[in-house]
């Protein structure tokens, strides 16, 4: 700051002026005359006579300098640039007669005013009085006089203007923290509707069972809840240029589009190419400006986009493909949009990691399937071509006589197949089943280790893991009673000799057409539900079967064995002398036919247990494991048969999504296990206070879904959703004297001609459902109805 030269000042004001005579008076408007008092009022007088007065004594400069020792750099350039006579015509109203009304002042004095002006505050004023002259030209006042009565004056009128001035900012400042507080609410309306999108689709993500449906529907959140206008996933195909794998929006601007990752070629600049290639997020906010957008400015002009993201989408660790957002608006993305977007493609790249680790949980889901099936007989996995045993089970143990797994798991096969020939056997018909996909061979001889001999039925799958390597999975059957009942009986007939084929399964011989059982084994006797197999001969079949369909189906695989010579039928039903069922996989083969008679030697196996087991999977994956309602999967089935029953009966009255308030505070406090409690009492009591004909579905988390198919009134509908509300929000005992209480917020659909598709019921209900749950702490009611 330059140093403020006071006597320049006052000389280049007196200059200035030019004035014949007259007084040159500068008061400081951020201090002005406290008490009208000269001595501290921050107010200095400069007077000059440039006449002699009567005596023709020259008059006395002065002023007080301890009210200018604070240095303002301002003043020196407003004298040095002749400023500080700006907005003249303002000032002049301060002037003469509308400023100064001191009766002796206007009679004998003519008064101006110009203003010193800084970064639009006015802080200060140049006052020029002149003396109105005397017939003997001398001046009418004397100087000192003149300056103390225009004090009070000065300092009155420039308090008033810096009083408007003032209210003037005032105004000011209010409509700019208007315009602030619009811009703030527009922006948490736009962080929140990303917001919304992030939570819907982490339920996608919790949900999807492939990648190019979560993919979609992530584009087609991002549409509905946002204001994106067009939103796509892009993934670079082997030779650089990009393909897009899904996208939602305005997809007109994605026909023709070149874009590619090589960063040598013109179409690498943009944001997909530099998002793939730094592996980082890229943020365009205003696309007519970039250079990197502009092999495409056309096309983005004709679309209106004007904002741009692109973030890249990890899997495995590795970056898999692009998620690209466009927006009408520039600017669009600010930063703390951009963290939610950075979250939203981590967490899409975490989906597509739980698909992948789903899809190998199926793929071991399918091996133990495959064990499953052949609980009754040993099973070996093997690794070719090392030929190393990666996984026995316990039948196969007691088969080969070893104790333990460890002894034979990643070990060679040739450690259980040690005889040479029988190696190399087992070699040839493994050969065969990598080459073919399956094969079987029947008495293959085994040496255990204390010299016994056995005999195994073999057979064999392959089974691809994804890994590179096949595998085969080995069914090996103890048939050693077997193979000596052949030995044996050999020279005996031939329908002895089939019938002890299997003996570890039921086995009958029927004769046809009369359908008698001739003979039975033990195990086909305790099948039936009979104690020894002599209480099961002479009688007919039809007594085993519970109903028609069960005697047909086994009537329709006679014929077969007839024209075929054999067939096999999977989960017949036999039905036990006490009412109880039983499920067999039953194989039949034709052993004589004739005029007279047909005889068809039958092999059955009890798969009950599996049946059971399946049936138990199959609940599993419809019905949820918490509160045993029916879940998402279940709801979408149910809700294709209803709608169909809608389009001709319009049997549909109203869908409902609830979602609970206050969960996430009981889950927190009281740890998950008393969380899954609350569900399972709040599912109870929805399904309670529902009528018969209604639906309810827990979609996951803490959402539950309801359909009405009753027809209701509005008054009835109403009762019953307070009927919903207060069962919900009774406190829940949770034990050891804790008690917890939930609310609820819900969207209503009311089913109508308009609506084709039961996921457009649920959408509307369930942004309904998030406008009661965004008013919660001011609605009337918990629900909230959906709008068209």
């Amino acid at each position: 700051m330059s140093q403020f030269d006071y006597r320049q000042f006052i000389n280049k004001t007196v200059e200035w002026f030019q004035c014949s005579r007259g007084l040159a008076i500068f008061a400081a408007c951020a201090k002005l005359i406290r008490d009208y008092d000269f001595a501290d009022g921050g107010f200095f007088l400069y007077q000059r006579r440039l006449v002699r007065d009567p005596f023709h004594h020259p008059m006395e400069i002065f002023f007080p300098w301890g009210s200018l020792q604070e240095e303002h750099a301002w003043i020196q350039q407003v004298i040095d640039d002749q400023d500080f006579l700006r907005d003249r015509e303002v000032w002049r109203k301060l002037s003469d007669r509308e400023l100064f009304d001191h009766q002796v002042l206007l009679t004998h004095a003519t008064i101006s005013v110009w203003p010193l002006i800084s970064e639009e505050q006015t802080i200060g004023a140049i006052v020029l009085v002149r003396n109105r002259q005397q017939e003997n030209d001398r001046p009418y006042l004397e100087v000192d006089h003149l300056g103390s009565m225009i004090a009070y004056q000065v300092t009155s009128a420039i308090n008033s203007l810096l009083a408007r001035r003032r209210l003037e900012l005032a105004k000011e400042d209010l409509e700019q923290q208007v315009k602030e507080q619009t811009l703030l609410e527009a922006k948490l309306r736009k962080v929140q509707e990303f917001q919304v999108l992030l939570s819907r689709a982490n339920e996608a993500i919790a949900q999807a069972q492939d990648e190019h449906t979560l993919l979609q529907e992530i584009c087609d959140l991002a549409i509905t809840y946002t204001h994106i206008s067009l939103c796509w996933v892009a993934k670079p195909e082997d030779s650089g240029w990009v393909k897009s794998l899904v996208h939602s929006g305005q997809g007109g601007f994605l026909k023709g589009l070149r874009v590619s990752v090589d960063g040598q070629k013109f179409e690498g600049s943009g944001a997909v190419g530099t998002a793939w290639r730094l592996e980082e997020p890229v943020f365009f906010n205003s696309i007519a400006t970039s250079r990197a957008m502009a092999p495409w400015r056309e096309r983005l002009a004709q679309y209106a986009f004007k904002s741009s993201a692109a973030l890249p989408i990890r899997r495995d660790d590795n970056v898999w493909g692009i998620l690209t957002f466009y927006h009408h608006e520039e600017n669009a993305f600010d930063e703390e949009l951009q963290h939610i977007l950075k979250d939203l493609a981590q967490d899409i790249g975490f989906g597509l990691d739980r698909i992948d680790l789903v899809r190998q949980e199926r793929q071991a889901h399918e091996f133990n399937q495959i064990l499953l099936n052949n609980v009754r007989a040993g099973v070996l996995v093997v690794r070719y071509p090392s030929r190393v045993v990666e996984k026995v089970n316990e039948k196969l143990l007691t088969i080969i006589g070893i104790k333990h797994e460890e002894m034979i798991e990643n070990h060679p096969i040739r450690k259980i197949f040690f005889d040479e020939k029988v190696f190399h056997q087992i070699g040839g018909l493994s050969n065969m089943i990598l080459n073919t996909g399956e094969g079987q061979q029947s008495d293959v001889l085994y040496h255990t280790e204390d010299g016994q001999k056995r005999y195994f039925d073999l057979s064999g799958h392959r089974w691809d893991k994804g890994d590179g390597m096949w595998r085969i999975i080995w069914t090996i059957v103890d048939v050693t009673d077997r193979f000596y009942y052949e030995e044996n009986i050999r020279n005996l007939n031939r329908q002895k000799t089939i019938l002890l084929d299997n003996t570890l399964a039921g086995i009958s011989v029927i004769r046809y057409p009369e359908r008698v059982i001739i003979e039975a084994n033990q195990r086909y006797a305790e099948l039936v539900g009979y104690h020894e197999a002599k209480d099961v001969i002479g009688h007919s079949v039809v007594m085993i079967y519970p109903n028609v369909e069960q005697a047909q189906r086994m009537a329709t695989l006679a014929e077969q064995v007839l024209e075929d010579g054999h067939g096999k039928l999977r989960d017949l039903i036999l039905k036990m002398p006490d009412g109880m069922k039983k499920y067999v996989d039953v194989a039949g083969e034709l052993l004589e036919k004739s005029q007279d008679h047909t005889l068809i030697l039958w092999t059955s196996i009890d798969v009950t247990e599996r049946r059971v087991l399946m049936k138990k999977l199959e609940k599993e994956a419809l019905y949820d494991l918490i509160t045993g309602l029916p879940n998402r999967r279940y709801f979408e089935h149910y809700m294709e048969d209803v709608f169909a029953d809608f389009a001709q009966r319009k049997s549909l009255c109203a869908l409902i999504v609830i979602d609970l308030d206050g969960f996430k505070t009981v889950n927190d406090t009281y740890g998950h296990l008393m969380g899954d409690q609350v569900l399972r009492i709040v599912g109870g009591r929805l399904r309670q206070a529902l009528d018969k004909e209604d639906f309810i579905a827990r979609l996951g988390g803490d959402e539950f879904i309801l359909v009405i198919r009753s027809e209701k009134e509005k008054s009835e509908m109403e009762a019953m959703l307070y009927r919903l509300g207060q069962a919900v929000q009774i406190p829940i005992v949770l034990g050891r004297g804790q008690t917890a209480k939930v609310g609820l917020s819900a969207g209503i659909c009311y089913a109508h001609d308009e609506i084709t598709n039961f996921k457009q019921l649920v959408r509307l209900a369930d942004q309904a459902m998030y406008h009661s749950k965004g008013q919660k702490f001011d609605r009337k009611n918990f629900w909230t109805i959906a709008q068209g």
